[in-house]
């Protein structure tokens, strides 16, 4: 399991995979949605791990503005009109 999520989850490259998630989609994406689509198919548990991490990587990166929230799991790009 920890070699699994060493091997998806480095928070070096997180930070800009993230941004260059949510500044390319054109609508919010939910938490989920972003990690899929930043590392595929993972187990369960590296899933669940990941989950938290990537929210505390979101929830910073909002802070220092990099990108926004939308709400309930979602975040957009500064670009994406949230509504």
């Amino acid at each position: 399991l920890l070699a699994e999520l060493k091997r998806v989850f480095n928070p070096l490259v997180t930070v800009r995979r993230a941004e260059c998630g949510l500044e390319d989609a054109n609508k919010p994406l939910h938490l989920n949605d972003l990690l899929e689509q930043m590392y595929g198919k993972v187990s369960d548990q590296t899933f669940q791990r990941a989950k938290v991490s990537l929210a505390n990587v979101l929830s910073t990166g909002m802070g220092k503005g990099r990108w926004k929230s939308a709400g309930k799991g979602f975040y957009a790009g500064n670009k994406t009109v949230v509504v």
